[in-house]
């Protein structure tokens, strides 16, 4: 059975680890379009436990049998013009560890992320998910989410 709570400063180097895999999927997607970091997962390590103070973040960890499996960073954010977006939550990052995939974790992380931003008053959770991630596309589906922005990108310069 997985548990999803907030991670303790002790959880965050595993949950930094999951958030370099998790950019590193998605370098491995577009090189073009996604941020290379030489070592992601440190920079995660030194951000997240300051994310864990500020009010409008959320970060929460998905543990089985006592080992974190996965997470997920979201926030509230206000009234965005450029992006015709009201105020919302947003969920910024999930990820499961490729052992845990299949058994609910996504699905636990997703409705734990939903019902504490609801709790700090979001009216709606928002996402992006890169267009080859068609599993993530199909559990949000699921979860009831649907397709309101398709992002575009153009390279202005030659490749390398």
């Amino acid at each position: 059975m997985v548990h999803v709570r907030p991670p303790t400063l002790d959880e965050i180097p595993a949950v930094a680890a999951l958030a370099g895999a998790l950019v590193r999927q998605h370098e491995g997607y577009d090189p073009r379009r996604f941020l290379h970091l030489d070592d992601p997962a440190a920079g995660y390590a030194r951000y997240l436990p300051k994310a864990l103070l500020d009010p409008k973040t959320v970060l929460l960890a998905a543990l089985a049998d006592g080992e974190v499996v996965g997470y997920a960073y979201g926030e509230l954010v206000g009234r965005d013009y450029f992006a015709l977006l009201d105020a919302c939550g947003k969920l910024h990052d999930i990820y499961v560890d490729a052992r845990a995939r299949g058994k609910g974790v996504g699905e636990a992380l997703v409705r734990a992320m939903q019902d504490e931003l609801r709790r700090r008053g979001a009216p709606r959770m928002v996402l992006l998910t890169a267009t080859q991630n068609e599993g993530a596309q199909r559990l949000f589906a699921k979860l009831g989410f649907r397709t309101t922005m398709l992002e575009m990108t153009a390279e202005l310069e030659p490749s390398p």
